[in-house]
């Protein structure tokens, strides 16, 4: 068997679900790097203006390094702040998918 041959047979096959797959996972990690450094920054941005300073060390740093933290030790809110962008992208294509038009199927008779 050429080398040619053998290298084409260990190729990985590309198809439809390994591109969804790839595209799921792309999302997933890029909405939980935005959950992991841009909401935490939002958070504490928002609650500098609405509440005043943050009272614990390190400023916007340090809050995003406080919700690491607590999300390591397992805390569900810090999880659910987190998974926030995620969840909400789902839910979104979730609704589009239920109320999106069905295509109906034409051409058959009832006998």
């Amino acid at each position: 068997m050429a080398y040619s041959q053998v290298s084409q047979q260990l190729v990985w096959p590309v198809n439809q679900n390994t591109k969804t797959w790839k595209f799921e996972l792309i999302l997933a990690v890029s909405l939980l790097a935005v959950g992991l450094i841009l909401v935490p920054a939002a958070v504490f941005w928002l609650g500098s203006a609405l509440a005043g300073d943050y009272a614990g060390d390190g400023g916007a740093w340090g809050l995003i390094g406080k919700i690491l933290a607590d999300a390591m030790r397992g805390s569900l809110t810090a999880w659910s702040l987190v998974l926030t962008p995620y969840l909400v992208v789902q839910f979104l294509r979730l609704s589009r998918a239920c109320f999106r038009p069905r295509k109906t199927v034409t051409g058959f008779t009832d006998t």
